[in-house]
């Protein structure tokens, strides 16, 4: 807890049933073997027009963005959301006309990241219980029509000349993801044993070193 309230970041090592090289697998099995035309079908409809899902699916690299990278976000169970809430926009699934193959590496994806999914409500209550609540609080939260998103993020660096970087500063174009603070209520982040991720600590950013699972 003192992290949370200090720092805002914990780190949660060996998680049962979690293997962060299959998790790997099935994310780059995701982006490098689904055809371009499949991941175009996924794209946000504010980036693609013609498609119909607008709150998750795929968005792509964008000229001169500070951000260099692209994302595919998944929603949870169906079976998880009300017949009532699933008129909701953001919880609703809009049909997308997918190749057999697409929908089994979405499964591989699911079902590698079922053992965070417990896990970060078994964190959500130790966060209730230092903030003096009931230990299940925050449990109706993840529990049904939940908003959880899991976020696949392909990066790579700009010199591979993917979109156009020119119209960016220098101190800018360096950087594939800039500071910021995310708006969700928990972000459990994988960085798959790669460097690159920061937090500020007293004004200063400092690296944190990857840890396998």
């Amino acid at each position: 807890m003192n992290n949370l309230r200090t720092v805002g970041f914990l780190t949660l090592k060996n998680i049962e049933g979690y293997d962060e090289g299959e998790h790997f697998n099935a994310v780059r099995a995701f982006y490098q073997e689904i055809p371009k035309e499949e991941h175009d079908k996924m794209i946000w409809r504010h980036h693609r027009p013609g498609n119909t899902n607008y709150y998750r699916g795929m968005a792509p690299f964008v000229n001169n963005d500070a951000a260099h990278k692209e994302m595919y976000d998944m929603g949870g169970k169906l079976s998880k959301v009300s017949d009532e809430a699933a008129l909701v926009p953001s919880l609703r699934r809009e049909p997308v006309p997918l190749s057999a193959r697409t929908q089994v590496d979405q499964g591989n994806i699911r079902q590698v990241l079922q053992p965070i999914t417990l896990r970060v409500a078994k964190a959500a209550e130790y966060m209730a219980i230092g903030l003096g609540k009931d230990r299940y609080f925050f449990h109706e939260w993840f529990e049904h029509d939940s908003l959880s998103t899991f976020r696949a993020i392909h990066i790579l660096p700009r010199s591979v000349g993917i979109v156009d970087s020119s119209g960016l500063a220098p101190d800018v174009a360096k950087l594939t993801t800039p500071e910021h603070a995310d708006g969700g209520f928990i972000t459990l982040l994988s960085t798959f044993g790669y460097p690159g991720l920061q937090v500020e600590l007293d004004g200063e950013y400092k690296s944190i070193r990857p840890n396998y699972n």
